[in-house]
């Protein structure tokens, strides 16, 4: 969703991820801001975690208008702790995301 309002121009902003142990939050912007009203905040389940967040700057994915290209490539590995199984999500400087 952020990469497509990226490269659509929605907003004329970059659009970017926040991750967090418990969900993730989808910004515009370049950078993450909490205080911003206009975040979309997502939970993950309970019996979820975001067990690791290895991206090139920290915890936020930014995905640049027009290209949805991103300098924070890497990995986010998300585990289902009832049946103790991770799952890694890969995105790669072209903004493609792989899991």
């Amino acid at each position: 969703m952020s990469q497509s309002a990226s490269v659509s121009g929605l907003d004329d902003a970059d659009h970017g991820i926040h991750f967090d142990e418990t969900g993730y939050t989808i910004f515009t912007g370049s950078t993450y801001d909490a205080q911003n009203t206009t975040n979309v905040r997502k939970e993950l389940p309970e019996s979820m975690t975001i067990a690791d967040i290895n991206l090139s700057g920290g915890d936020d994915v930014v995905f640049e208008k027009s290209s949805g290209e991103t300098d924070n490539d890497g990995t986010i590995t998300i585990r289902a702790n009832v049946i103790d199984r991770e799952i890694t999500i890969t995105i790669n400087s072209l903004g493609t995301i792989n899991y």
